[in-house]
């Protein structure tokens, strides 16, 4: 550790104090502030602080280098538990040990944020019972309340580090005028904020966002994760993770982006070149938490003070190879929790030598915005390039082929819901949705995708097959019976349109997916919590959205608006082929290869026999038509001469063969997954 120009950091100064009682759960430890604690505090009354907010990244600066840090901020907390009143505390000054920390408070508040923990013991660790954030106020612009105090000389300020975490201080008109002085020179300076206003006002060299942040900077949705793919030595990108990086390009064209893909690493953005540092290996769970943006924040800034080369940009790849590998450290450290004795806690202390056992860095050259907005246009049109990747089209959902972003996004939103929901508190009711398409759309391999990526278990059944309530009931016996077994179901029941006895199934399934019960004999048996219920249709209102909605509200079914009514999330709506032309090659080509798994391309004749209009019967007609291909000529290359029958049962599935110009034309299309 060498000592050099005074580090500065102005922001939010946040501070937890917890009572830890036992053994707080590994999820409570690792998203928290705390630096490193004994692991047997039993006692109430033992309290515990620690700087949170900016501090978080002085303390992770701190603990590794000997330049001056100075701090400048407002903060001042409330603490209370159950076993005395609310008091107002004092915070500490210059809280490490190894590197002293000057604190300077800028502003007399009564407090910024506070975080407040109590933990009681019980059988097998601790749990968390009371949690009180105060997090809504955000200090006034006052300036009677100003603080007369000393800013470091800009003469010896070597870096300069912002951090907004939404309590008011950069917000500060003083604190805004004072800023000005740093700017120019050879001092850089990273903002930390999402606040589209401050990222306007303050000057800065270098963003620093999280993709949570990002997202809500650009006021998208929230990222589809994961943002990158590693075939090979090939590296992909998420169509919307290329869309917002070209809007953060447009937004600030001078200035860089460091932005943290969480458990996959980071990437830095600078005059439309894309810098990539991902993992070797992700983490076990996405988890990051705050520690981790912080120290990746942390040691980012030191590498960019370290490095010996005066070009930025190479500075700015020197910290961000640092900073990955420092949060990575810090991530698998924090999940070892465990493991650790006579730890309750993640440490931000991130050394030399923890950098050097970190998770490595994967070889991947730096690539142009322009070229990564290529190569989205290029996956929407497989067929020019003459190569199929199926992996370009299953981005929003692994095992569901698609390119078209807004159907993608809408299925991103009910698959997010429906993790969130397996995944979250013990939910009171199972969740129901619907999936929207005409007939061979694909319904059953969605629900099918949509089960595997939530990690439920798929139960599947054909309402139209159904002759008795005791059919519905053995369902339902089913999915108890999974629940029993500690898995989560989801039950797919398409064709709910059917008539049964006579009479429609929507009343007896109201019971099911809403109160979670059914009843056999007169008894009624839950079916327990999480569940969750999928349905599909094949009349008219079952093929559209609108149309069921439309058909509810009109009252003609009144048993058919109960149902909608109990709806968790929007029905999904699958387009026509003829609305997803460029799907169709990625639907074809994953045919051939469900077929002929060997087979490494394909004639450009066996796509022409699909245009998307002439499938009778949408997705499932390719199925059955390529069923018709084989055995092949070529080990690994499906031809137009392996086909088999005749043109009447190709007209079967398809429509105008005749007007079909396909046989015979042998040009190669490369297939991969």
């Amino acid at each position: 550790m060498t000592s050099g120009p005074t580090i500065l950091l102005v922001g939010d100064f946040i501070t937890d104090r917890t009572w830890l009682v036992g053994e707080p759960s590994l999820l409570e430890r690792y998203n928290s502030h705390y630096s490193v604690h004994p692991h047997t505090l039993v006692e109430p009354s033992r309290e515990t602080d620690v700087a949170g907010g900016i501090g978080t990244v002085a303390r992770s600066m701190g603990a590794v280098t000997t330049r001056p840090i100075v701090v400048v901020g407002a903060w001042s907390y409330y603490a209370h538990n159950e076993f005395n009143n609310r008091k107002k505390l004092v915070p500490p000054e210059g809280e490490l040990k190894r590197n002293p920390i000057s604190f300077r408070r800028v502003y007399d508040t009564e407090f910024t944020a506070v975080k407040t923990r109590v933990y009681l013991p019980e059988p097998g660790g601790a749990r968390l019972v009371s949690r009180v954030d105060r997090n809504l106020t955000v200090i006034p612009a006052d300036p009677g309340r100003y603080q007369d105090m000393e800013w470091p000389d800009p003469k010896e300020v070597g870096l300069v580090i912002l951090g907004d975490y939404g309590y008011g201080v950069l917000e500060l008109p003083k604190v805004q005028e004072e800023l000005k002085r740093y700017v120019g020179g050879d001092i850089p300076i990273i903002l930390r904020s999402s606040n589209e206003e401050l990222v306007k006002k303050l000057p800065w060299d270098v963003l620093a966002l999280n993709l949570h942040h990002c997202a809500k900077f650009l006021k998208l949705e929230p990222f589809d994760e994961p943002v990158t793919k590693q075939v090979s030595n090939e590296c992909t990108y998420h169509p919307s993770l290329i869309d917002a990086l070209g809007k953060m390009a447009e937004k600030n064209r001078d200035r860089a982006l460091l932005l943290n893909l969480e458990s996959e690493g980071a990437l830095i953005l600078h005059r439309g070149q894309v810098y990539p540092y991902l993992l070797a290996a992700r983490h076990t769970e996405n988890i990051t938490g705050v520690g981790a943006n912080d120290v990746l924040l942390a040691h980012f800034a030191l590498g960019l003070l370290d490095s010996k080369t005066r070009d930025f940009g190479d500075r700015m790849k020197a910290g961000c190879h640092r900073g990955v590998r420092a949060s990575a450290f810090f991530v698998s450290r924090a999940l070892r929790l465990e493991e650790i004795s006579g730890w309750s806690a993640p440490q931000v202390e991130v050394k030399e030598s923890d950098l050097e056992r970190a998770t490595p860095i994967l070889p991947r050259p730096e690539v142009s915005l322009e070229q990564l907005r290529n190569a989205v246009k290029s996956a929407r049109s497989p067929l020019e390039r003459k190569r199929i990747l199926l992996r370009d089209a299953s981005w929003y959902l692994d095992n569901f082929h698609t390119v078209d972003p807004h159907f993608g996004a809408e299925i991103v939103r009910l698959k997010n819901r429906i993790r969130e929901y397996v995944r979250g508190a013990a939910p009171k009711r199972p969740f129901l949705a619907v999936l929207c398409g005409d007939p061979g759309a694909g319904k059953s391999t969605l629900a099918e995708a949509l089960g595997k990526y939530s990690e439920c278990e798929v139960i599947s059944a054909n309402a139209a097959q159904w002759t008795s309530p005791n059919d519905l009931f053995e369902l339902c016996e089913r999915i108890r019976s999974a629940r029993m077994l500690d898995k989560i179901p989801l039950a797919f029941i398409d064709e709910v349109d059917a008539p049964f006895q006579s009479k429609d199934l929507y009343a007896k399934l109201l019971a099911p997916v809403w109160d979670g019960t059914y009843s056999v004999g007169g008894q009624t048996r839950a079916l327990g919590t999480p569940t969750v219920f999928i349905l599909a249709g094949s009349n008219e209102e079952w093929r559209d959205a609108d149309a069921l909605f439309e058909t509810a509200s009109r009252g003609e079914e009144p048993k058919l608006q109960d149902l909608v009514s109990r709806l968790t999330a929007p029905p999904l709506q699958i387009p026509p082929l003829a609305k997803r032309p460029n799907d169709i090659a990625y639907l074809v080509a994953n045919q051939v290869m469900r077929k002929f798994p060997r087979v490494s391309g394909a004639a450009r004749g066996v796509f022409d026999l699909f245009n998307g209009y002439n499938c009778r019967h949408g997705a499932r007609s390719m199925s059955t038509v390529i069923d018709m291909f084989g055995p092949l000529h070529q080990e690994r290359f499906l031809s137009t001469e392996d086909f088999r029958w005749g043109v009447r049962e190709l007209s079967m599935h398809l429509s105008d063969v005749d007007k079909l110009e396909w046989k015979g034309n042998e040009e190669s299309i490369e297939i991969a997954p």
